[in-house]
């Protein structure tokens, strides 16, 4: 199981798989009853149907709703940083 997702699982309960990669959990934004709130594994999205509550990454979801999580959750490097490094003013 993929870490993302099962921090998600563990944060949020249970999930219904859409397809490949998607899943559908309650929002945590909203607290809808329903699971309406999209996350794409593989892409790294989320949106929420009910309160339109999205971004393009779940790392920021996990580090605003579940930061305790984050130590088990490898952060994805910047491919901007190396040349904010080599750029001089």
């Amino acid at each position: 199981m993929n870490d993302t997702l099962s921090i998600l699982q563990r944060n949020l309960g249970q999930y219904k798989k859409t397809s490949q990669g998607e899943y559908l959990f309650k929002c945590p934004n909203c607290n809808h009853h329903k699971s309406k709130l999209q996350v794409d594994i593989n892409k790294g999205w989320y949106h929420c149907w009910v309160c339109d509550y999205s971004a393009k990454s779940t790392y920021n979801f996990i580090k605003k709703f579940f930061p305790s999580a984050l130590p088990s959750l490898p952060k994805k490097k910047s491919k901007y940083k190396s040349v904010f490094k080599t750029c001089h003013l």
